[in-house]
């Protein structure tokens, strides 16, 4: 083979390589971080490792990117915003946004699809009507019951959020049930294996 053709090849191996990389989709950024920093190929909310799009605030979230250390890039004006959280690793803006939630239920009483999403997407900032029916259609829930207090209802509830989000699917189950493990295993006795029907409503 000549050197021209060796050269070619291990280009064109490097690319495939990349491209795997940055179409994982739901396992993209899970684990180390590796994608904080990441151009503009993959999705805000993935490369920042906070699929949710968690706006920045005075929240301590752990794994937190301290907002001197922040890198959020708006790929639009083509400038660093600060925006939106980052996370150190992908496991941490999974657990951010499932903790936001919880929060949402046990502070504001808030159950249903809408309410959870208006408080999440105000309308200030988003098409909350769109945004509701989008995560209604992908659980499989009436949009205004509230929903069953079981983890694999909150599975469904941050996956449907993560893909509205990023326009893809950004959280994977086997990535939504390792943080559920890691940081909820023992929240308020919630467990995957339980039937849903008999467990109370999130705290």
């Amino acid at each position: 083979m000549k050197t021209g053709q060796r050269t070619l090849f291990a280009a064109l191996g490097l690319f495939l390589l990349y491209k795997i990389a940055s179409g994982s989709k739901g396992n993209a950024g899970s684990g180390n971080g590796s994608f904080l920093g990441s151009g503009c190929e993959l999705p805000r909310g993935i490369r920042n490792n906070n699929p949710g799009n968690l706006k920045y605030s005075n929240s301590n979230w752990q794994g937190k990117v301290p907002y001197s250390q922040n890198t959020d890039f708006d790929c639009t004006s083509g400038q660093v915003k600060r925006t939106f959280e980052q996370f150190t690793q992908y496991k941490y803006g999974i657990r951010a946004l499932i903790k936001l939630i919880l929060n949402y239920r046990q502070n504001y009483n808030l159950h249903s699809i809408r309410q959870i999403i208006t408080r999440y997407a105000p309308g200030s900032e988003n098409n909350t009507g769109a945004y509701v029916n989008a995560v209604a259609n992908y659980m499989g829930f009436m949009p205004d019951i509230p929903l069953p207090g079981d983890a694999d209802t909150m599975r469904l509830l941050v996956r449907a959020i993560g893909k509205h989000e990023n326009g893809t699917e950004a959280i994977s189950n086997t990535e939504f049930w390792g943080v559920w493990n890691e940081f909820f295993g023992g929240v308020a006795g919630f467990s995957k294996s339980v039937p849903m029907r008999k467990r109370a409503y999130f705290l």
